[in-house]
């Protein structure tokens, strides 16, 4: 913004009214430029829908808080903690991913034993951890159990056990991540 200087030589009542007046002016020319920056940015802005905001492929919209929590089918006013890593896989013979995030591999470290590693690591190991997996044992399931042996930000290492047989690998072993 371009504001005149106050001259060093003002004598007059004329002279101050001048100045005033330039002020004045550059005041004015600010405001309009500021609202056309503003009308021309807000009138580009779209904000996404609800349907928008839970498919998340549009990347040419905005989101609102509200429209947030709709995305993410959080209803009511608790606060929303996002799933910050997941994984499903395979741990019978060869260790195999069927789809996770936040994840970059699971290590074998032996029959009913792993070790989930995380792409980006958790800011510190108060996290919480879900543990499941499929039932396949033609007994009692509360014999069995699967938990946590170790937690890092960048890892968990995990156990899959049965009373009856010790440790046991399963076909399927989800790992859920929230903090």
């Amino acid at each position: 913004m371009n504001i005149p200087q106050v001259p060093k030589d003002i004598t007059n009542a004329k002279q101050m009214q001048d100045y005033m007046t330039g002020i004045q002016k550059a005041l004015t020319q600010k405001q309009i430029d500021d609202d056309k920056t503003i009308s021309d940015i807000t009138n580009k802005l779209v904000i996404a829908t609800q349907a928008e905001a839970q498919t998340g492929l549009d990347n040419t919209k905005i989101i609102t808080p509200l429209s947030l929590r709709q995305g993410l089918n959080a209803n009511g006013s608790a606060p929303v903690y996002a799933c910050r890593a997941w994984v499903n896989f395979n741990g019978t013979g060869t260790v195999a991913i069927r789809g996770s995030g936040n994840v970059s591999s699971v290590t074998d470290n032996g029959i009913g034993l792993y070790t989930v590693n995380f792409t980006v690591s958790i800011e510190d190991n108060n996290y919480d951890v879900n543990l499941t997996e499929k039932l396949t044992r033609s007994y009692n399931a509360w014999i069995d159990s699967i938990g946590i042996l170790s937690m890092s930000t960048s890892s968990i290492s995990i156990q899959n056990q049965s009373v009856n047989t010790g440790y046991y690998d399963n076909e399927i072993i989800c790992v859920s991540i929230f903090r």
